[in-house]
């Protein structure tokens, strides 16, 4: 593995300690203190009631933990995206193209890590920590490739070509 790939996958590593930092505690706190349950049991419009009778019905006691980790999975992105693009790939152009491409990205990794957690937290019961740990891990490492070959390529030294119209790879 070249030496750059081996210091940017470290740098990734660092922000993606502090993202899942960060996305753990805003996954804790709405899980344990402000459960999607009960907050929607604060209202008392039929939206509300309708939606918490519906879960009975299919067979759910609530979705708190596929709901908190959206919310700690999208406090974690904003970090993400602003570390990685300057600190990690130093990607200083092309911001929109780049944007865009991480949040694909990060919603394909959203969704399968909140089915992952609506599966193993939500229907089975399973242990909040480890499932989460487990779900981040692989989350992670999906992202790093994304990231790396996807998302903050160096696409401006791929337009430059030599007379046959191949590109000159600096």
């Amino acid at each position: 593995m070249p030496a750059a790939t081996v210091k940017q996958l470290i740098r990734f590593g660092v922000i993606g300690c502090i993202n899942s930092g960060i996305t753990y505690v805003v996954f804790l706190l709405s899980y344990r203190y402000f459960p999607f349950s009960k907050v929607l049991a604060a209202f008392s419009d039929s939206f509300a009631g309708s939606m918490v009778t519906s879960l009975h019905l299919i067979g759910l006691s609530s979705i708190d933990g596929a709901v908190a980790n959206v919310i700690g999975y999208m406090a974690g992105m904003v970090n993400s995206f602003v570390w990685n693009k300057i600190w990690t790939f130093k990607a200083a152009k092309g911001t929109k193209k780049q944007l865009f491409r991480f949040i694909i990205t990060n919603i394909t990794c959203l969704l399968a890590s909140t089915l992952s957690i609506f599966i193993c937290i939500d229907l089975y019961h399973w242990p909040y920590n480890p499932v989460w740990i487990i779900t981040m891990v692989f989350v992670t490492i999906i992202n790093f490739v994304a990231s790396k070959y996807w998302i903050f390529t160096r696409d401006a030294h791929l337009r430059i070509r030599d007379s046959d119209g191949y590109p000159i790879i600096n």
